[in-house]
């Protein structure tokens, strides 16, 4: 292909298609370190599973993940969400399981909080940070060789052509992988749509709103949810205190204000 001169690996993408292995993988496997897919259960659009349950998704890995191994191609789970509080132990317990069952993996990690929580907990996985952690630069990348120790560390898309810091960050001892192209499809008319609702989305997993998520989470509806659904009626508000008391007291109409 060319690039294959200068020491370039590709790491491709993984759609869930049930052909991925036969049109893609076969064909670049010469010049494919990984395969990249999401982690279970996400709640962004990049990347997605396609709505597959944990079971249906493990199933089709094992499938993809026993395909790589014959072509020694490895795997590369991502998380590129900025996770609340309640999905960042969800994201640590599912990386937990996702390393005792593909132990040879890797982990590309958005938030460096919880990429250093999961090499805590796991102090054989083998996790850097995604391109958008926003390593544009030598001092970030030091931020996390402190925290992560990482051996591979994706860049921001913004030094892609800046020659002089990409090879400073090499001479740091990192392997440094690219993001060529981060649109789904060449010059995608809804680029602007899609990455407002990942934003959207980001703010949303961050704010702590449950939402009905398969894989993540107790799946329970959101409360904004509920209030905008055909025939949802308020729960009466009443305290502990307000129900020792009993109603018709003050205490009681204080709670239901």
């Amino acid at each position: 292909m060319g690039f294959e001169r200068f020491g370039i690996k590709l790491s491709l993408p993984f759609n869930f298609a049930a052909d991925w292995e036969s049109e893609v993988l076969a064909p670049y496997a010469a010049f494919c370190e990984e395969a990249y897919l999401p982690v279970h259960g996400v709640h962004t659009a990049r990347p997605a599973t396609h709505g597959l349950t944990e079971p249906e998704y493990l199933r089709r890995v094992d499938s993809l993940h026993e395909a790589a191994a014959e072509k020694g191609v490895r795997l590369c789970f991502v998380a590129n969400q900025v996770p609340g509080p309640g999905e960042a132990a969800a994201l640590l317990g599912q990386v937990g399981r996702l390393h005792g069952r593909y132990p040879d993996a890797t982990y590309t990690i958005r938030s460096l909080d919880l990429a250093a929580r999961l090499r805590h907990a796991h102090p054989a996985l083998r996790v850097g940070p995604s391109t958008l952690s926003m390593v544009d630069g030598v001092i970030p990348a030091l931020y996390w060789r402190r925290s992560v120790a990482p051996v591979t560390i994706t860049v921001a898309r913004e030094i892609n052509r800046r020659p002089a810091i990409l090879a400073a960050l090499k001479r740091l001892g990192f392997r440094v992988k690219l993001v060529a192209q981060g649109n789904c499809i060449p010059w995608c008319p809804v680029q602007p749509e899609h990455m407002r609702r990942i934003a959207d989305a980001d703010d949303l997993g961050a704010s702590g709103v449950k939402v009905p998520v398969r894989g993540l989470g107790s799946g329970r509806p959101s409360r904004r949810r509920q209030r905008t659904s055909r025939g949802w009626r308020p729960r009466p508000a009443r305290s502990r205190a307000a129900a020792a008391i009993g109603p018709g007291t003050r205490g009681s109409r204080r709670s239901g204000r």
